[in-house]
């Protein structure tokens, strides 16, 4: 028997297969009939005449699961009895029959007079019907086996057909029920049509000699797979144990365990592990057992024993439990591995804590071989952040593949760099996510060998969100700047500018050989003033006029001069209005922002693109947005949106964005917008209004 297996594994995998195939219907069937798997063994009958309970041939718990489930279904409650009408399962008993009939000794009586009629006409047909003295319909069907009646299916407790509630208000009246609630049970009542039933019986009926069937093949099977059982226990070289759950008692155990403990089996037999002294440890015996109690088997449970002449050793133990003479008892196959113990502890703690550090931490962390230029490994922070599965990260080139640096030029001097100095030290980076959004890092790096092999760590910090909340705060604290002068030094700009032009034109009147001349100085004046007015928008102190307005409406209003200039372009115009609640605008104001924003976005993209304007509520906010078909915006240019006087145009203030930032401030609202390859989209969200 030793030479049959080459391993420990297997041996454990040939126990556990074979306790699968000897234990079947072990808990059901050790209720009638002890068995024993390594002394008085369970001799099948050969001949059909062998009476049988149902329970040992079906497991009735599964059984249970199974008309639950077509409870669920059906809504059709079940009784599943035993030959001596014992209920071995049910599902689903009316409220009627429970609350009412059953409790009341009259009509208790009625429903014994069901059963007892139903029990004598079992046999004369596939099913039986019979509609109860209390007014209920039940149906019941025989599960026969070889010949003998082993169980009873019973269904009912329905109607087939609408009650006559006047009959039952007269049969509550009659027993002195509480006739509204037994009328609300009545309600509860399936109702079933006859021709229903049959398919129904059939397969309860199939159902359960299917089972029955099934069970029985295998009984029969049983005392086979039991000599080969004990021939594995008794002939191999792994220490094999069978104790008791309850406490430990060993019940049986092999040559090679007693060899390897110094315990004789007459020491052994009848004694714990505890009362042996084996488990060093008391408290790892009771995590043991509540792991094994939890799940009905442990693999390779690492434990220390302590042998008979007081050695120590360390085991890996693998253990199931199974059914034994209607007690709980474990098997357990050990594996004594004392001599490499020690240096897989001092491994694994070093693994378990880089594992952890590496894994558990917020930040996204790789490891790359140097030598094939691939990632070996890399954290859920990092998957998370770039948007990649681990299977698309693991094996893949970090140059052709996988191209996380927006600068490959800057990605192979830092390479270089890390090789030379074996580290970086937060290094500021564009790296690319799947999705292809550029964001901003900070990259560490670091040399060290796996197994061997010399490889990358890296670690990189987002501070995307950082990058813009600072270039915000700092927008922020311009346009308040700006906003301060244009509300103390605009309107003194544009006087002496009005009284410079009133001149300049009664000079063009007068020196009509300069009018040329005084024609352009005019124009570049009206140009300052323009300027100026855009200017003067940004004023802090700028009065609005905040009402309760529908933004559609203000699009609807603006939408024809838009659509001019849109079709000039020859740019298409989407509303997309969704008419949501009203916010508290100023209506010239808004009016500014979607022009400042519908003309940058047609600015944006070339003839034949579509420019969308739409509405929309998100959460608690209603949002103003605009949407264009460009190429998105430059990360350079992303840095200073919002910021006055920049332009990337040619004829450009470098006010527009920063006049509408300063709308959104004024209204208590925030602009935020969204680009990339496929166009930008501006969002301007605001509260909505409440009334008082």
């Amino acid at each position: 028997m030793v030479d049959e297996y080459s391993s420990k594994e297997e041996l454990w995998d040939e126990l556990q297969r074979l306790q699968q195939e000897n234990m079947e219907l072990k808990s059901n069937y050790h209720k009638h009939q002890p068995l024993d798997i390594l002394g008085q063994r369970f001799q099948p009958a050969s001949d059909s005449s062998k009476k049988y309970h149902i329970s040992e041939l079906i497991d009735i718990n599964l059984l249970q699961q199974l008309f639950d489930s077509f409870y669920e279904l059906t809504g059709i409650m079940h009784a599943f009895l035993d030959v001596d009408t014992n209920i071995l399962s049910r599902t689903g008993w009316s409220d009627m029959c429970l609350n009412f009939h059953r409790v009341c000794p009259e009509t208790e009586q009625r429903c014994k007079k069901s059963d007892s009629y139903m029990g004598d006409h079992l046999h004369e047909g596939p099913y039986i019907r019979y509609r109860c003295l209390n007014g209920l319909v039940d149906y019941a069907t025989p599960i026969i086996v070889e010949g003998q009646h082993l169980a009873t299916i019973y269904m009912g407790q329905l109607l087939n057909e609408p009650p006559d509630e006047e009959y039952f208000r007269t049969q509550a009246q009659e027993f002195g029920f509480d006739e509204e609630a037994y009328i609300e049970a009545l309600h509860k009542i399936n109702i079933v049509p006859e021709h229903r039933i049959k398919p129904i019986m059939e397969f309860y009926s199939k159902l359960g000699q299917i089972l029955a069937s099934m069970g029985l093949e295998r009984l029969r099977r049983i005392e086979a797979a039991e000599d080969k059982f004990s021939k594995a226990f008794h002939g191999n070289p792994a220490p094999i144990t069978i104790t008791t759950l309850e406490k430990g008692t060993y019940i049986e155990v092999n040559d090679t365990w007693v060899k390897q403990t110094g315990f004789s089996r007459d020491e052994a037999i009848g004694s714990s592990g505890t009362e042996l002294g084996i488990w060093v440890n008391e408290e790892e015996r009771n995590l043991w057992t509540n792991q094994l109690c939890e799940h009905g088997s442990v693999v390779k449970y690492k434990a220390v024993f302590r042998m008979k002449s007081g050695v120590i050793r360390n085991y890996l133990i693998s253990a199931e439990l199974v059914d034994m003479n209607q007690k709980k008892c474990i098997i357990c196959v050990h594996s004594d591995i004392t001599d490499q113990i020690q240096a897989e502890q001092s491994l694994r703690q070093s693994e378990e804590k880089f594992s952890k550090v590496f894994h558990g931490s917020p930040i996204m962390m790789t490891l790359s071989s140097i030598e094939e230029g691939t990632f070996l490994d890399a954290n859920e922070a990092l998957y998370t952040g770039m948007g990649y599965t681990r299977d698309e990260i693991i094996g893949q080139s970090i140059t052709k593949e996988i191209k996380i640096f927006v600068d490959a030029e800057k990605r192979q001097d830092l390479g270089k760099m890390l090789n030379e100095k074996g580290k970086l030290e937060g290094v500021q980076i564009d790296f690319r996510t799947r999705s292809g959004e550029i964001r901003r890092g900070l990259l560490w790096g670091q040399l060290l060998y796996l197994n061997g092999k010399l490889c990358r760590m890296t670690s990189l910090i987002d501070i995307t969100e950082q990058k813009r909340i600072e270039q915000e705060m700092a927008r922020l604290s311009d346009l308040n700047l700006i906003g301060e002068m244009a509300a103390s030094i605009g309107h003194e700009i544009r006087n002496p500018m009005t009284s410079v032009r009133g001149f300049l034109q009664l000079f063009k009147d007068k020196y009509i050989e300069d009018a040329e001349f005084l024609d352009l100085m005019i124009e570049e004046m009206d140009r300052a003033n323009a300027i100026i007015s855009e200017f003067l928008g940004m004023a802090k102190n700028k009065i609005v006029y905040l009402q309760p307005e529908y933004i559609d409406l203000v699009v609807k209003a603006i939408y024809p001069m838009l659509e001019a200039d849109a079709n000039y372009k020859g740019i298409k115009i989407d509303l997309e209005l969704t008419k949501p609640p009203m916010p508290v605008i100023d209506q010239n104001e808004i009016r500014q922002v979607i022009f400042n924003l519908a003309r940058n976005g047609m600015e944006a993209m070339v003839s034949g693109g579509t420019l969308t304007i739409g509405t929309m509520v998100e959460g608690e906010e209603i949002v103003l947005y605009v949407k264009d078909e460009g190429p998105g915006l430059k990360p350079e240019i992303i840095e200073k949106i919002g910021t006055p006087f920049f332009t990337t145009k040619e004829k450009g203030t470098g006010l527009g964005l920063a006049v509408c930032y300063s709308i959104a401030a004024r209204h208590d609202s925030r602009l935020e917008f969204d680009t990339g390859p496929l166009g930008t989209t501006f969002k301007m969200r605001f509260r909505q209004h409440k009334e008082a």
